[in-house]
């Protein structure tokens, strides 16, 4: 249930996106307000979101890398910090998990060991034990822990994408050139360019990750009310920002959040699927003929790869080079034109090869076997937490290396017994 300060914030997002198109822009207005929103938070909330904001890719948030470097820092050492007893307890009950996930990141490192060893494997391989860990703690803890409000996620989201967006507006001049304008975003920031480190200035696909998220959070708990107009506000807000964004991943992502989630719905199943097949094909039409610029170019292209964007033929040359045991961790920059294929099979077959894909497959075959999961999977704060999966299963096959992609092993190890699940099956067995 939103509160009133939740509505008020939900209006002043709002008004952040037509900010943009007025020129009424200030990030340090959307930095306070940040700052503003973490005193809702509690202990649990805060510690989970210092682990969320440290570990990923908002800590690419900023202009400025020393601040970049403190703030990663900074929130990952508050998270633990905060989160310390949790973090005991978690290890303590579900060490069946913690003890197949130290296989699979000991399997990594003897792999990175065995491999090339260049600057971008030896990133990787750091990135992938502080993300996988610190992932897997986070989710746990989140799972487990009943005082934990998806509203409070959400509206920081949100708040989030729009101070993006207006440091991408002040800094860099990614602006809107009409009121009608809903594709500037990814086209000016490919103009703006990249860093000394050939990272992009102002990444389209950070915007819209912050948006899907902010979905994400707010819609997966039971209690979402689909009737609510303040709803029906945010997850318009939502979209707009992931079309302004321009990444067209993000785009299908969200559609199938929004549309699995009347899936989810208590009631006939014959009218939830129905709900949600209209769902999808409104928000496809609307996102097919918003005239983004890249979904344009999606429109011309002649053949799957130019259709997508993506150069198929680049992993399967390098999966041929030695199918058996791979190029080595890290070793795909080497051959292809990409530090990698932006899909977590095309990587793993790439890297890896055949022994080694066995190897992960078993790692997952096993997740899968210890964890509980299905369709109906509550939280002990009554949130599916098959949205999260569905979420990182899709980006993985479009986006992102294997260091950001093991949140995937995460969020699968952390389907664990909660207290309520606990209730839920006695009740089932008393039916």
């Amino acid at each position: 249930m939103l509160s009133r300060a939740d509505k008020i914030f939900i209006a002043l997002i709002g008004a952040g996106v037509l900010s943009i198109y007025v020129g009424v822009v200030s990030m340090y207005l959307w930095l306070g307000l940040m700052l503003m929103r973490l005193f809702f938070l509690n202990r649990v909330e805060l510690g989970l979101f210092s682990l969320m904001f440290g570990s990923s890719l908002f800590g690419r948030l900023f202009a400025s890398d020393q601040l970049v470097v403190v703030l990663t820092t900074g929130f990952l050492i508050l998270g633990y910090i905060l989160l310390r007893k949790e973090i005991l307890q978690t290890i303590v009950h579900n060490r069946v998990s913690w003890i197949v996930f130290a296989a699979l990141l000991f399997y990594f490192v003897v792999m990175y060991l065995l491999g090339p060893m260049n600057s971008y494997a030896t990133g990787k391989i750091s990135r992938l034990v502080v993300r996988g860990i610190t992932w897997l703690l986070m989710f746990q803890i989140y799972v487990q822990s009943r005082d934990v409000n998806n509203n409070h996620f959400a509206i920081l989201f949100g708040l989030l994408s729009i101070f993006y967006l207006s440091q991408a507006y002040v800094v860099y001049g990614v602006r809107p050139h009409s009121l009608l304008d809903v594709s500037f975003f990814r086209d000016i920031a490919a103009e703006v360019g990249r860093d000394d480190s050939n990272t992009m200035v102002v990444n389209s696909h950070t915007l819209g990750y912050l948006a899907t998220g902010t979905l994400l959070f707010f819609i997966s708990h039971d209690k979402y009310n689909v009737k609510s107009l303040w709803s029906w506000a945010i997850i318009s807000i939502s979209l707009l920002i992931v079309i302004i964004s321009g990444a067209r991943h993000t785009m299908v992502i969200f559609a199938s959040l929004l549309s699995f989630r009347f899936v989810l719905n208590n009631g006939m199943a014959v009218k939830n699927i129905t709900i949600a097949c209209a769902c999808l094909f409104l928000l496809g039409f609307i996102i097919f003929n918003s005239g983004v610029s890249s979904i344009e170019k999606s429109k011309a292209g002649t053949s799957i790869g130019e259709t997508f964007n993506r150069d198929f033929e680049t992993p399967f040359y390098v999966m041929q080079i030695d199918p058996v045991f791979g190029v080595g961790f890290g070793g795909y920059p080497e051959y292809g034109n990409k530090k990698y294929p932006h899909n977590i099979l095309f990587e793993i077959f790439s890297e890896f090869g055949t022994v080694g894909s066995t190897i992960i497959l078993t790692f997952i075959v096993i997740s899968v076997l210890i964890s509980n999961v299905y369709i109906k999977y509550y939280t002990s704060s009554g949130v599916y937490f098959i949205l999260f999966l569905t979420m990182y299963l899709l980006c993985a096959l479009v986006s992102g290396d294997l260091s950001s992609n093991i949140r995937g092993f995460a969020v699968l190890l952390s389907f664990v017994k909660t207290p309520q699940q606990k209730m839920i099956l006695k009740k089932d067995a008393i039916g």
